[in-house]
């Protein structure tokens, strides 16, 4: 007489980041049968929370790190160096002829999140539209000029670059 099937459980494998799993199943210990099938189950993904680890400037590019909330596995994003195109920028301090300036780089990606790096921006320096003025184009600040002073008669003769006055 035919004897039944020794059922044997087939355990279930969990799926991880990044291999299938397997549910539970069973089959005959005897002759291999399959009682109950087991089936696959997609690897879960890796789920990554962003930080900047390396921040970008206006010369060099930057590192994101991803770590998985699941497997503590990582993953490196480079950041593209810091400029209008690739982020919104915004002058949270001007710059001006004496004291640097700061601006805020802002990258935001539905991938990655958004984040926010600052650059200092360079003093702009004193500009004279031309050599004989003697103030500041962009805040009036008065300049020295050294030019010799020739005496002529009873009179003094001074001359700055083409220009004479005479006191």
């Amino acid at each position: 007489p035919a004897k039944g099937h020794t059922e044997v459980i087939d355990k279930a494998v969990a799926a991880t980041c990044t291999t299938a799993g397997k549910t539970a199943g069973s089959h005959c210990s005897v002759c291999n049968t399959v009682i109950k099938a087991q089936t696959t189950v997609a690897a879960t993904g890796h789920s990554y929370t962003y930080k900047a680890t390396k921040n970008p400037t206006t010369s060099a590019t930057g590192t994101l790190t991803g770590t998985c909330s699941k497997c503590n596995g990582t993953t490196t994003v480079t950041l593209p160096k810091l400029n209008t195109t690739d982020y919104t920028k915004t002058v949270t301090k001007a710059a001006t002829c004496t004291a640097t300036g700061t601006d805020t780089y802002k990258w935001n990606t539905t991938t990655y999140g958004t984040f926010s790096f600052t650059a200092t921006t360079n003093a702009l320096g004193h500009s004279y539209q031309h050599e004989y003025d003697i103030d500041c184009d962009i805040c009036n600040a008065i300049r020295e000029v050294e030019a010799p002073i020739v005496f002529v008669g009873n009179s003094i003769s001074h001359n700055v670059s083409g220009l004479a006055f005479r006191f």
